[in-house]
């Protein structure tokens, strides 16, 4: 969807075809409101199950983050859930600057393990904490598997036409009690 930048719901992704948007003009984009959220959501239109689990504080906060990534571009971060160390979120790119405007949610390649072989999956929900390099046009998102700290994944993103690439991806899947840097644990990507 970003031209220049950037362009589901659960583990597969469901579509990541441009969407039109609802409406002509677009919602703000900073000091966003929980009214705020509902109205991104009718433009967005991220899942059912991403609302549902989406805690609003009673209301008091938006859990939406906008990144300008080109004219009139923008890539979204909407958290969908807040466990009790990080949350997790979906990405969409938005270009408010097509008619009419355009939305697509991304999908993110990770590596996860069932403690016997690693696998490579799809993903539409990121669990972590993220920053975005606005001039790298990256997306780093580290995770933790548990509260601890010693385990966990980090992984970076470039956005970039429409999708996002995975330009590294480290983990630590054995929880051993230790901590560690998350940028310094095994590379499983690039080999």
């Amino acid at each position: 969807l970003l031209w220049n930048g950037c362009p589901g719901d659960g583990i597969k992704p469901q579509s990541t075809s441009q969407q039109p948007a609802q409406k002509k003009s677009s919602p703000k984009t900073t000091s966003l409101t929980y009214a705020d959220r509902q109205a991104w959501r009718a433009i967005l239109q991220w899942p059912d199950s991403c609302e549902t689990a989406f805690d609003n504080r009673e209301g008091t906060w938006s859990g939406m983050t906008f990144w300008p990534i080109g004219p009139k571009q923008f890539l979204v971060e909407v958290q969908c859930f807040l466990a009790a160390y990080q949350p997790t979120n979906m990405y969409a790119c938005y270009n408010e600057g097509t008619r009419p405007a355009l939305a697509k949610f991304l999908a993110f390649t990770v590596y996860t393990s069932d403690g016997k072989k690693i696998v490579q999956e799809q993903v539409m929900e990121l669990a972590g904490l993220s920053d975005f390099d606005p001039e790298q046009k990256e997306l780093s998102v580290t995770t933790k598997s548990r509260g601890l700290g010693d385990c966990g994944s980090f992984a970076k993103y470039g956005i970039q036409n429409g999708s996002a690439t995975l330009k590294e991806f480290r983990a630590k899947f054995h929880c051993d009690g230790r901590w560690q840097e998350p940028k310094t644990y095994e590379r499983l990507f690039p080999r």
